[in-house]
């Protein structure tokens, strides 16, 4: 532990220091060790060497710059690039795509701090990740990260070549969650994650703690947030709320994939109901309101869900859905939660700053989403008056959620705002 607090000082430190010359002299001078021992300590702690991971954050808040519009050889050069064009070469290596591609297609967010002492962190070097895909015999095929849709670094999943991802896991439940599910969408003819099979015959690899899984690259691109919310986008919201409920069609006769039971009205009144009233400041009238509503909706269908239906998770291709990806958070849960995360996910990855007509395109969207899931499984009566209260609990454990972790400061003030703006158009839902 007390090793782990002295790197965390450097850490710290580093990022404070980002745009200033950093040498190893005075980064293990802080931690007070030599510098053979902290960087020893440091790979062991944080997963690559100290290079490594200064040019990382480096790159990270240079993306974060220049995608809130700062010129690219401006942001080059106050993270130490000597040029453009070499900034612009390490640029693609990590994130998989130009500068202005990446502008211009991300609303990032502030990079996440690193806090060794409080969570957990999977960085993996370039060289351990070629060992790794060696048990594929992959290991000289192009490595790049992948960029979820708010524009940060996906550190557990990277581009290999141009057909496959290979995806880090620490819980091995979730490996067999996803392969299960990848297995039942493939048989339906939805586009799914399939592994491929290691050179022993295996479908994932064990490392220590860690178990990896080398999947084919589904067809299509994620769908885009802002284009979704603009109405710019080739894919109508309806085909969302369809397809969703094909996957759901397919989910609910799934039934031996085992899954953990979430009872979100249960959590949203136990563990983040007060905590999201207090900083939302909500009337005692309008909470009560809502907690009785909840009390009435025990009886809406539950079955095996996808959980996170953002915008990142669903592929396109022109103006069909080809697939679904990333079920590490399936559960057993009522089954309106995925159309209505979809909508939300929608709303806090557009970068909208919920005007009024913004939120009135939203609300339309989020009717359309819920329409074509309609199409699809039939919503019960009890479903179509719980909807938007469902939404809100959504919402309500995002604002607790994101509140309690420091390094989620930009998402939990982000959804903040939007339930704000959910609330003032509560009446038109």
């Amino acid at each position: 532990m007390k090793n782990l607090e002295q790197i965390q000082k450097t850490l710290d430190y580093i990022e404070e220091n980002l745009k200033t010359d950093i040498t190893l002299e005075e980064l293990s001078a802080i931690a007070g060790f030599s510098p053979f021992h902290y960087c020893r300590l440091f790979r062991r702690a944080v997963g690559l060497g100290t290079a490594q991971y200064l040019a990382r954050r480096r790159l990270l808040w240079a993306a974060y710059d220049i995608a809130h519009g700062m010129k690219i050889i401006d942001a080059a050069l106050s993270y130490g690039f000597d040029t453009a064009s070499g900034f612009c070469r390490a640029f693609s290596r990590t994130f998989g795509c130009a500068p202005s591609v990446y502008a211009a297609r991300f609303r990032a967010r502030e990079p996440y701090r690193i806090h060794l002492l409080q969570e957990e962190h999977i960085m993996l070097s370039e060289k351990k990740l070629r060992s790794v895909l060696a048990h594929w015999n992959m290991q000289d095929e192009r490595i790049t990260n992948t960029v979820y849709s708010s524009g940060h670094l996906n550190e557990n999943c990277f581009s290999v070549g141009d057909a496959h991802f290979l995806k880090v896991y620490t819980n091995p439940a979730k490996v067999q969650l996803n392969l299960d599910i990848a297995a039942a969408l493939d048989a339906a003819g939805i586009g799914a994650a399939l592994p491929l099979a290691a050179c022993d015959g295996t479908s994932s690899y064990c490392d220590g703690e860690l178990y990896f899984t080398l999947t084919r690259r589904v067809p299509g691109q994620t769908l885009s947030a802002r284009d979704l919310l603009a109405g710019t986008a080739a894919i109508a919201p309806r085909s969302i709320g369809v397809m969703i409920g094909r996957l759901h069609r397919v989910l609910e006769h799934a039934g031996d994939i085992p899954a953990r039971d979430r009872d979100i009205f249960a959590e949203v009144r136990e563990q983040w109901f007060d905590r999201a009233r207090e900083a939302l400041v909500l009337s005692e009238s309008f909470a009560a309101a809502y907690l009785a509503a909840l009390e009435g909706f025990s009886d809406l269908p539950v079955q095996l869900i996808h959980r996170d239906p953002n915008p990142g998770n669903i592929l396109a291709d022109g103006e069909c859905i080809t697939g679904f990806v990333d079920f590490d958070l399936s559960q057993r849960s009522i089954r309106l939660f995925d159309p209505c995360y979809a909508a939300t996910g929608v709303l806090v990855e557009s970068g909208s700053e919920y005007s009024d007509a913004d939120m009135g395109r939203w609300i339309s969207l989020w009717h359309e989403i819920l329409d074509g899931y309609d199409a699809a499984v039939g919503l019960t009566e009890a479903e179509k008056r719980a909807a938007k209260y469902v939404l809100l609990a959504i919402q309500f454990i995002c604002v607790g959620y994101f509140m309690q972790h420091e390094k989620f400061a930009d998402l939990a003030r982000t959804n903040l705002r939007m339930t704000q703006a959910i609330l003032a158009h509560w009446d038109n839902l």
